[in-house]
């Protein structure tokens, strides 16, 4: 048996007038993130004023998401950095706060003069101390703002979906196979919607689609 025929290779060019109409899309979106102050993406802006073609436009902008992330994880580190020395620095400051004041009512002095500043005891606000927190009356203490779970709103608004369009299909095939009549469908579909009503306040988009960049 002879083998089968294989079809003809698939065209690797490209569609030229696809590429050009993608590259000015983008070339178009970017002028606009682009714009005026915005001193992160002058690489970026000269990069694409010089592009020719969409492969360049692409990826210029792939090296300024590899530079945009990298700034990303700086700041991350920075500001752990930086909220570290800030807490040491406040600490320090009460710390020394407190000295002063013991130095002060050792001198038995209210007030001590110096070039710089002028130090002046003051008695300070009673804390609260906790000495059992479980015995505390229930009015002490406040309840933090509820907080929308986005998550569990759209599974439930997936479920909900998916058992509704499933009992529909279930309806609909019975009508195809003429064990119920069209009316008898539309009260059953009116019954499975009373059965299953939508979540007032939110519903699903239409979704969308994005990209997985995986630099090598």
């Amino acid at each position: 048996m002879p083998a089968p025929k294989k079809g003809p290779a698939p065209d690797a060019r490209r569609d030229l007038a696809k590429e050009l109409a993608a590259a000015d899309a983008l070339k178009l979106q970017l002028a606009e993130l682009c714009g005026e102050g915005e001193t992160d993406t002058v690489l970026l802006k000269d990069m694409i004023e010089g592009s020719t073609n969409l492969i360049e436009t692409v990826d210029a902008m792939l090296m300024q998401i590899m530079i945009d992330g990298a700034n990303l994880t700086g700041l991350d580190k920075a500001k752990s950095t930086m909220d570290a020395r800030k807490k040491r620095l406040e600490d320090r400051v009460d710390t020394m706060r407190t000295m002063l004041a013991s130095a002060l009512e050792i001198l038995e002095e209210r007030r001590f003069e110096r070039p710089v500043a002028t130090i002046t005891l003051k008695p300070t606000p009673r804390k609260v101390l906790i000495t059992e927190e479980s015995e505390i009356p229930e009015r002490f203490w406040k309840r933090p703002d509820p907080v929308l779970s986005k998550k569990d709103l759209a599974d439930e608004l997936k479920a909900h979906e998916q058992t509704l369009q499933g009992k529909l299909d279930e309806i609909r095939a019975a009508v195809e196979a003429g064990v119920i009549s069209a009316e008898q469908a539309e009260e059953q579909r009116e019954r499975v919607r009373a059965a299953f009503p939508n979540i007032p306040g939110a519903e699903l988009d239409g979704g969308g689609t994005t990209v997985q960049i995986k630099f090598s």
